[in-house]
């Protein structure tokens, strides 16, 4: 009788450790996939378009936002191979503090990924730098050719939270065709205590 006993407490112990295994795994299976499905608040996504500009001859061109998230991923804008002919493909973001390119510059960074016939949304690394939540920063984009283009986007209800800058001046109620991409969620898993979410 007691090494049935013994037997079905062993038993028992196993099948008790297996389903706290299994929910574990479970929760954080769902977890993942929750994160796979749905975005960050610090995304700035301003995607529509109507028209575009020449980035050389509209330069200095940019457009403000307001910082949703204190650690940024990238930057970038939707821009196209207007002139192929027209020198080499370089395109760089520098980011500044306030409105405008007379603030403190945070640094500048190459977008890459061209490739002649670019057309889309390309990025800048700006991984390095730390935002103030609910401060306003200038992002430039710029090139030493008659190259490329911008998109954007004529209408005052597209992005609540910037304006387009061309030529150096704001352009109410207009945006470029721009995204902020936050620095994703990093996930933990701590043993058998479970799981959190922190950002980074």
């Amino acid at each position: 009788m007691y090494n049935l006993f013994y037997k079905c407490a062993i038993h028992r112990g196993c099948w008790v450790m297996k389903r706290v295994v299994t929910s574990c795994m479970l929760a954080a299976f769902g977890l993942l996939f929750l994160l796979t499905q749905t975005g960050y608040s610090g995304e700035i996504f301003q995607n529509q378009q109507d028209s575009g500009y020449q980035i050389m001859y509209a330069s200095p061109i940019g457009q403000t936002f307001t910082a949703e998230d204190s650690h940024i991923l990238s930057i970038g804008f939707w821009v196209k191979d207007w002139n192929p002919i027209a020198g080499p493909i370089d395109l760089s973001i520098e980011l500044f503090e306030g409105i405008g390119n007379t603030g403190t510059s945070l640094g500048s960074s190459p977008i890459t990924g061209l490739a002649p016939g670019f057309n889309g949304f390309f990025y800048a690394d700006f991984s390095f730098v730390h935002l103030t939540v609910g401060d306003i920063y200038t992002a430039i984009i710029s090139s030493t050719s008659s190259r490329a283009s911008v998109g954007s986007y004529d209408d005052p209800t597209s992005y609540p939270g910037g304006d387009m800058i061309k030529m150096g001046n704001i352009v109410d109620n207009a945006d470029l065709t721009f995204r902020v991409i936050p620095e994703p969620a990093t996930l933990l898993l701590l043993g058998f205590g479970g799981l959190f979410l922190r950002k980074k």
